[in-house]
């Protein structure tokens, strides 16, 4: 799988899922020459159900909890807690301008992006800002796709450096 630009002067970073389930997945690809790897466990008890999202490190044997995402039992979706920031879920998935987008805010900082179905492809996504800059794209595969490292079920084309949204973020608090 290679990197593409989608009209930017550089080269997109990819990411893959590797299962079709989002709540129990990998994401691993290269930030750069830096390589990424997030890992999304569901579980379920009696009265909750909450995935943990786990990001990789240098070393392979420690991984950091970056997020959690508790499921309501009822009628709502739940909370997302990301990093120190708690919010509910469906502040990540309000209606955008048309029906095939939804608008979410980053905790913390409050920009906001807008989800972009495609018309032409129900599997494609564009991730754009307030003023339209395109920031990433996302395909789910209609087959999976092999590769050395795992199944590849979707990928992740993103033109920003995590670093640079988590500094842009915290000069906002």
């Amino acid at each position: 799988m290679s990197a593409t630009n989608n009209g930017h002067t550089q080269p997109s970073n990819d990411v893959y899922w590797t299962t079709n389930d989002p709540r129990n997945t990998g994401v691993i690809g290269y930030e750069g020459a830096k390589p990424v790897f997030f890992r999304f466990v569901t579980t379920t008890t009696l009265n909750s159900t909450r995935t943990v999202v786990w990001q990789g490190t240098n070393n392979p044997n420690v991984e950091h909890e970056i997020a959690w995402l508790d499921w309501d039992s009822m009628n709502h979706l739940g909370t997302a807690t990301i990093g120190r920031f708690q919010t509910p879920m469906t502040n990540l998935l309000q209606r955008g301008a048309t029906q095939r987008c939804r608008i979410f805010a980053i905790p913390g900082d409050g920009r906001r992006f807008e989800w972009r179905r495609s018309e032409s492809n129900p599997c494609h996504y564009d991730l754009y800002d307030t003023t339209g800059k395109l920031y990433a794209s996302h395909t789910v595969y209609s087959q999976p796709q092999r590769s050395v490292v795992a199944e590849l079920n979707a990928v992740m084309s993103y033109w920003f450096k995590e670093d640079e949204m988590v500094s842009e973020s915290r000069g906002a608090e």
